[in-house]
């Protein structure tokens, strides 16, 4: 065999072991994407990432849905697993293996289209958690002891709520305090006084608000606090 068959057998077989990693690389990494399982936790982790930033009245990630999250979270690993395929099958050498560099161009576009449409699935999910932050409150009871609840709506359509909680180690039985929520943010509390809490330590703690925003709490059928939900003495988180 001559030199020039030698060369262009050798170039033949490493065209064909080529041809055989591009398989590998579309089997694996357009699998991950068909699977779903690897792009949506590579998306799901990578929020305000990059591209996907945070909506200016997503004050609180704890708010977002995942299942409103699930199609950008799904298309934006989608997408990196796809340019990651088309940079495999484009930026190596092209020599017997034409028809991985066109199907590497075609998954660059795809990428393009990709990216495009997790971007706007983001948007739209941002706009769905915003309206979380601004129409509900935050779900402060599954987390802290708590007594009840009480909701207002302001005149701009923000929704207020106000939880009655107790202290760790407070030594009441009854709650012993009031936190007010904007939407999700957390605005203040107050305390409730303690000759109240001594005179009726172990009745029903209730909470009410009134048309006005005044924030009532009564035991034992009695008055012990009173104040303007929008301005608590308190400022801060509970503790």
């Amino acid at each position: 065999m001559s030199t020039i068959d030698q060369q262009i057998a050798q170039l033949s077989n490493e065209g064909r072991k080529r041809r055989s990693n591009d398989w590998a690389a579309t089997v694996i990494l357009g699998g991950a994407c068909v699977t779903v399982l690897a792009t949506w936790g590579f998306g799901y982790f990578t929020h305000d990432w990059w591209l996907r930033e945070s909506e200016a009245g997503v004050y609180n990630a704890k708010a977002r849905a995942t299942g409103d999250y699930f199609l950008t979270d799904w298309t934006w690993g989608c997408f990196f697993a796809l340019a990651l395929l088309a940079a495999f099958l484009i930026l190596r050498p092209w020599s017997h293996r034409m028809f991985s560099v066109f199907v590497g161009v075609a998954v660059a576009v795809g990428a393009g289209f990709t990216l495009h449409y997790s971007l706007q699935q983001w948007d739209l999910a941002e706009a769905k958690t915003v309206e979380v932050l601004r129409t509900t409150v935050y779900p402060w009871g599954d987390t802290k002891y708590h007594c009840g609840r009480a909701e207002w709506t302001d005149s701009k359509g923000n929704l207020w709520a106000a939880d009655t909680g107790r202290y760790r180690n407070s030594g009441y039985e009854s709650c012993d305090f009031v936190v007010v929520f904007k939407g999700w943010e957390e605005v203040g509390h107050e305390n409730i006084p303690d000759d109240a809490m001594k005179k009726n330590d172990g009745a029903d703690t209730n909470v009410e608000i009134t048309g006005d925003g005044t924030v009532v709490v009564s035991m034992n059928g009695s008055r012990v606090l009173s104040f303007p939900i929008k301005k608590p003495s308190r400022s801060g988180s509970v503790k």
